[in-house]
């Protein structure tokens, strides 16, 4: 079984929220360089967290101005379902990662052989 560096600390971003925004992103053809986002301490829910980022820090605007970027998720040992994920977007700046969990699930406190999938949006 294969540990991930915990994700969702604070203070840098690990290695699964950086594969997730890099997925999120080129899905959109957009990108941002790793260096430019800062989080700040996360913001857990119970199903899910926030990691939101310093603006200031940012360096390039997207051509995606405002709204969500999703469509992007992940799997791991811990949980049945995948978990959710989207970028929220204001005024060109990445403004948080939101990750979620599905179907009442509990957020995991670790993450194992984590693989980024594609996720259809809900019909």
């Amino acid at each position: 079984m294969m540990k991930e560096q915990t994700p969702f600390k604070g203070g840098s971003l690990s290695n699964i929220e950086l594969r997730v925004i890099n997925a999120l992103l080129s899905k959109f053809n957009e990108s941002v360089p790793a260096s430019d986002l800062t989080p700040t301490e996360p913001e857990f829910t119970g199903v899910g967290c926030y990691v939101h980022f310093r603006p200031e820090s940012q360096s390039k605007r997207l051509a995606h101005r405002s709204g969500f970027m999703a469509g992007i998720g992940f799997e791991c040992e811990e949980l049945v379902h995948p978990i959710g994920c989207m970028l929220h977007v204001q005024e060109g700046l990445l403004k948080c990662l939101e990750c979620y969990t599905h179907a009442g699930e509990d957020w995991p406190a670790s993450f194992s052989n984590v693989r980024i999938i594609e996720i259809a949006p809900a019909t």
